[in-house]
């Protein structure tokens, strides 16, 4: 699963899984966002499962993904606010995301977020369709590659600079 982005869900109790996998199959979850959910992020138990998260953002959930030990799991430049799971670490935990809002929608990187160009690797696409790194430099975390237009003083919202004299 790439570029997936999962949040705001919901579940009766603590315990409720947002993604689970119990078969014998490779589970990949590649530059995607997992946030403010009710329950697990993740759970993955099948031993002979091998589970790789990279440049994926797993904050604000209300409880912690759990992978079992005998899973073969790797971790690749992951924000997870909550750090570990099982013993199996899900990479550090970088701070909040800080999350916000654009013209392009909900759970994207604000300017100062810890989680833009973390990454020497990643997906080349975001949930966008937006090329990636866009800037030439390091790839960000998350569902969606940062869009340096956003970042734009609102006075030169039409992208044309306008000198006063």
């Amino acid at each position: 699963m790439e570029n997936l982005l999962v949040v705001d869900n919901e579940g009766l109790e603590d315990d409720m899984t947002i993604i689970h996998t119990t078969g014998n199959f490779n589970f990949d979850l590649l530059s995607s966002t997992i946030a403010n959910n009710f329950g697990k992020p993740v759970q993955v138990l099948h031993s002979t499962v091998t589970f790789v998260v990279q440049n994926s953002i797993l904050q604000q959930n209300s409880s912690s993904p759990l992978v079992s030990n005998s899973v073969s799991f790797i971790s690749l430049c992951n924000n997870s606010q909550l750090a570990s799971a099982s013993g199996q670490s899900f990479g550090p935990n970088l701070g909040d995301p800080q999350f916000t809002s654009t013209s392009r929608g909900d759970y994207r990187l604000a300017e100062t977020s810890p989680s833009i160009d973390n990454c020497s690797f990643g997906s080349e696409i975001d949930l966008d369709g937006n090329t990636r790194p866009n800037d030439n430099s390091n790839y960000d975390q998350g569902a969606f590659e940062k869009d340096a237009s956003i970042f734009l003083d609102l006075i030169f919202e039409s992208r044309f600079e306008v000198l006063v004299e």
